[in-house]
């Protein structure tokens, strides 16, 4: 997800365009945005919350792989928090589900 540029744009841009290459030219550093934007860490405060975009990665469960047992199978939840000044952008889209989507194209 770190590599993902329009999710990380998604995140951080906070105009109704974010993804508009004029307005927005720069790639975005997504290993900067761990435990800002991204996070393992369950619990954000109610300023977090309205700041700027961010997901938050539960791992929820896992079992090991009998046929390697050096490889798991993990349960993933991921919460999306998005201000709700910055739901609408340019077109069909709403942020949250823009990212809900460049999560699982990039998952």
């Amino acid at each position: 997800m770190a590599k993902n540029q329009k999710l990380l744009k998604l995140l951080v841009n906070t105009g109704k365009d974010p993804l508009n290459e004029k307005v927005y030219p720069e790639e975005i550093d997504g290993l900067s945005l761990l435990n800002k934007n991204i996070k393992f860490i369950p619990l954000l405060t109610a300023d977090e919350q309205k700041e700027t975009s961010k997901i938050v990665l539960f791992f929820e469960d896992g079992e090991i792989n009998e046929s390697n047992s050096d490889n798991e199978n993990l349960s993933l939840l991921i919460n999306v928090y998005c201000p709700f000044n910055e739901w609408l952008i340019t077109g069909e889209d709403l942020r949250p589900f823009a990212i809900m989507s460049e999560i699982r194209e990039t998952i």
